[in-house]
């Protein structure tokens, strides 16, 4: 198969992109093109170099079909400049975000149980004078309740 040329490049990204519902922003995020510059040659606002048109390509080839896209060859250096996936991206950074959640959980958690077992002496007291101010509160109505009952009488 013969190679494609620039302009048969940009009309394959654009029908892969819609095709595979690839944004100019996720492109923009995983290459180094930015993704005004891509959106700008999905709407035919540029005329892109082939090495741009090549490093789209080659993020559309990874991401879709893993393989060479027929009459497109990889560049050596356009490959290179891809980043990471955005699927190894998006797990790297849930990992890391996970671990400092379970780490600040634990510290907050242990915080917590420190705090729980250092005030035990100080909620015992406090539910003592709970008890003692609801036993004074139920004498206070008994108290009443028999007043009530012998002016009645």
């Amino acid at each position: 198969m013969k190679d494609l040329g620039i302009e048969e490049k940009i009309e394959l990204i654009k029908n892969l992109t819609r095709k595979h519902g690839i944004t100019a922003y996720e492109i923009g995020e995983n290459t180094n093109i930015s993704d005004v510059t891509v959106h700008n040659i999905l709407t035919d606002k540029s005329n892109p170099r082939l090495k741009t048109v090549n490093i789209i390509l080659n993020y559309i080839e990874s991401r879709i079909v893993a393989t060479e896209v027929p009459g497109h060859k990889k560049n050596g250096d356009a490959i290179n400049v891809l980043r990471e996936p955005r699927e190894a991206y998006d797990l790297k950074h849930g990992l890391q975000r996970l671990e400092m959640i379970i780490t600040n959980g634990n510290t907050l958690l242990s915080t917590g149980i420190s705090e729980l077992l250092l005030d035990t002496d100080e909620i015992l007291d406090l539910q003592q004078k709970h008890n003692e101010v609801l036993e004074r509160l139920s004498n206070i109505i008994e108290d009443r309740r028999n007043r009530r009952a012998k002016q009645n009488s």
